[in-house]
């Protein structure tokens, strides 16, 4: 159903890199393919890795647009690989992760009830095969990453992020900042606290 879903996001992109010796460890390509796995993953030594072009139909730039479309704002911790696809007949190749949520931020149709602590994010890329899938300026989850995300739910307990990067924000030491200059324009050095104070205003 995601699938389906999301063809009007994705398209893969036609060129493909070889990479070898070092180039092989880079940290983008730390997921692993097991099913399940919890914590730090051993990285993923790919023989070569495939580009996935991103193809937006709705990219945002406000919080305010992120609330409209979005059925879900949550922070939390991404805590574990559930599954990697092989290539489906488009090429593509999907991660589905455990992402263990510490706050919820935006749930106008409740679907978050007190007892929900975790959910599945649907993601396009990952490692399978001895393949690399990598989506530019989108990079995939990886475990122990603390994100706020905005969430379409698919699924019963499944999401993905809307608008790809534009929905989705790193939290480090307790600062957030977009994934890149493409989407959402915040204030350097804005807080946790100063980010749900913009949300709730937006």
């Amino acid at each position: 159903m995601l699938r389906f879903s999301l063809a009007s996001f994705w398209r893969p992109s036609p060129l493909c890199c070889l990479l070898s010796g070092a180039l092989l460890l880079l940290a983008s390509c730390g997921q692993n393919a097991g099913a399940g796995q919890t914590g730090a993953q051993p990285a993923c030594k790919p023989d070569h890795i495939i580009g996935v072009e991103e193809s937006l139909t709705k990219g945002y730039h406000s919080l305010t647009g992120l609330k409209q479309d979005a059925d879900l704002g949550v922070q939390g911790l991404f805590t574990a690989v559930v599954d990697t696809t092989s290539p489906d007949s488009s090429g593509l190749v999907y991660t589905d992760f455990t992402f263990t949520i510490t706050h919820v931020l935006w749930d106008p149709h409740h679907q978050i009830p007190g007892s929900t602590n975790s959910v599945t994010i649907h993601q396009t890329g990952g490692c399978t095969g001895g393949t690399f899938y990598k989506v530019a300026d989108d990079p995939l989850f990886q475990i122990g990453e603390e994100a706020i995300l905005f969430l379409h739910q698919f699924s019963s307990g499944q999401y993905f992020v809307i608008g790809g990067p534009s929905g989705r924000f790193e939290v480090r030491h307790g600062f957030v900042q977009p994934v890149n200059d493409e989407g959402v324009q915040l204030p350097p050095n804005l807080t946790e606290q100063q980010f749900y104070t913009l949300l709730q205003k937006a």
